[in-house]
């Protein structure tokens, strides 16, 4: 937690305007459903371990509505974000309970994935997945029934990718 509360906290969101690919829908309908990803290419990072602190970053500002050219707070204090990232939205992005912080992860096959998606998943499944995916990993509460978090290893990209209800 330490160590990607660090990565995170030196994210300048500005200096990825040029890798990064995201989208976020909602419904408009009464089913409450809503999908996002973010995708960020292969080439820049090692690993995907080297690019979620970024996925992770980009989605808090996303969802949050920040303006990804600033620091999410006025007098902004590097070493407050950081223990803001290690205290409070890094647990709740990774769905980690307060006594444990281990993270739920399991592999899953493409079908698995596929099978998971709510309709509001369809509308922009095509445009995040771009290339032959090669591994999924669904992280957070593996088991909730109401919000899926998957995390893609593609030819050419990784890819943040969730689908949620509130119906």
């Amino acid at each position: 937690m330490e160590y990607l509360s660090e990565c995170a906290s030196n994210i300048e969101l500005m200096e990825y305007n040029g890798i990064i690919r995201s989208e976020r829908v909602a419904s408009k309908d009464s089913s409450e459903q809503g999908a996002y990803f973010c995708a960020v290419p292969k080439l820049s990072y090692a690993c995907i371990g080297e690019a979620f602190p970024l996925l992770l970053i980009h989605d808090l500002y996303d969802s949050q509505g920040w303006e990804k050219d600033k620091p999410p707070f006025n007098n902004f204090n590097k070493t407050e974000w950081k223990n803001l990232l290690r205290t409070i939205w890094i647990p709740e992005y990774l769905s980690l309970r307060k006594d444990d912080i281990k993270v739920e992860y399991k592999s899953v096959t493409e079908v698995e994935f596929c099978n998971d998606w709510l309709p509001i998943t369809k509308q922009i499944a095509a445009s995040a997945i771009q290339s032959s995916i090669q591994q999924i990993v669904r992280y957070g509460l593996i088991d909730a029934w109401n919000f899926s978090n998957y995390l893609i290893e593609t030819k050419t990209e990784y890819i943040d990718f969730q689908f949620w209800t509130t119906a």
